[in-house]
């Protein structure tokens, strides 16, 4: 594996985790409708991690370019058996079994708070954590098809 497709992986699998994030943001604010309570403040930091995901996503090459990633280490391959698309695939998932982690203890303690905003926001993080476990494949799939040359 050349020391680029390494630093190439770890920028992804950032930028997977800011992608959650993202839209975890946009889910509590439409769930709570709490658009313009959030200021500009929380509207900046949306933006912000919205763009971090999408340059980690889709713009790995030029980040990697950007900060002499590739020359901060002397070695230019590492031995390595595994494919980079299976290191995404596995990155999505562990990210997805943290959502559930993380979620599904909140879904059943807003249980009784039936037809809350809450409720509804726990079930979204339920799903969204399902799915990136579920369709981990596709997701990497996704990512690797709209990767800029």
């Amino acid at each position: 594996m050349k020391l680029i497709t390494l630093w190439s992986i770890i920028i992804k699998i950032f930028g997977v985790y800011f992608a959650y994030g993202t839209i975890m943001m946009l889910v509590f604010s439409l769930a709570t409708f709490n658009i313009d309570k959030a200021g500009p403040a929380g509207f900046a930091v949306f933006i912000v991690e919205a763009v971090f995901a999408y340059m980690f996503l889709f713009r790995t090459d030029s980040v990697i370019k950007r900060f002499h990633l590739e020359e901060s280490i002397p070695e230019k391959r590492i031995d390595a058996n595994i494919e980079s698309s299976k290191i995404l695939q596995i990155a999505i998932a562990v990210i997805g079994i943290y959502s559930l982690t993380q979620s599904i203890p909140e879904f059943l303690g807003n249980l009784q708070l039936f037809a809350s905003k809450l409720t509804l926001l726990s079930l979204l993080k339920v799903i969204l954590g399902f799915l990136l476990v579920t369709k981990s494949s596709a997701l990497e799939r996704w990512v690797s098809r709209n990767q800029s040359k």
